[in-house]
């Protein structure tokens, strides 16, 4: 019906999410003190549940532009199921962890700036990390993975529907 405004409503999902993923604590583990937001560690269970969750929307998105139905899958139900039951269960942890460091004074493990909890992904002096460059190269081959695996499905879909159609 309207594969090029699905896709257009989709790219954008995926804009607010990374926008908002680097200029919000909305994918960051709460911290007790008052702590810079750039020095907030990130949240796994968080960061899981935002891209399942845009990346099951804009599956919908796109397939509803494309046949006009929209039918929610069990399947795609239960990943966000997961996400959420995760996300639910690390908060949990956190509340936890994050009162009762407050109430002795002092900063969870993951909250210190101790030198053996370094983010590797992030370092740029090579020579004081011997895993940065591991690190990076694992977070490039990791991009480039997901980009070219979600380039391909869309392209597929794209491609799919326009020759049926023609036909």
């Amino acid at each position: 019906m309207f594969p090029t405004i699905s896709f257009f409503i989709a790219g954008i999902i995926v804009l607010a999410a990374i926008y908002l993923s680097y200029t919000t604590d909305i994918i960051k583990n709460p911290v007790a003190t008052n702590v810079p937001s750039l020095q907030k560690k990130y949240s796994f269970a968080r960061t899981q549940l935002m891209w399942w969750t845009v990346i099951i929307s804009d599956c919908f998105i796109i397939m509803f532009g494309e046949t006009g139905h929209f039918e929610l899958n069990q399947t795609a139900m239960i990943l966000l199921g997961i996400g959420v039951a995760t996300t639910t269960a690390g908060s949990m942890i956190d509340t936890s962890q994050v009162q009762t460091a407050a109430e002795k004074g002092t900063l969870r493990h993951q909250d210190s700036r101790n030198v053996q909890f370094r983010n590797i992904w992030h370092e740029r002096s090579l020579s004081s990390a011997p895993l940065s460059l591991l690190g990076q190269v694992l977070q490039f081959v990791i991009r480039i993975m997901v980009i070219s695996c979600w380039a391909r499905a869309l392209s597929s879909m794209w491609l799919g529907s326009s020759s049926g159609s023609s036909s």
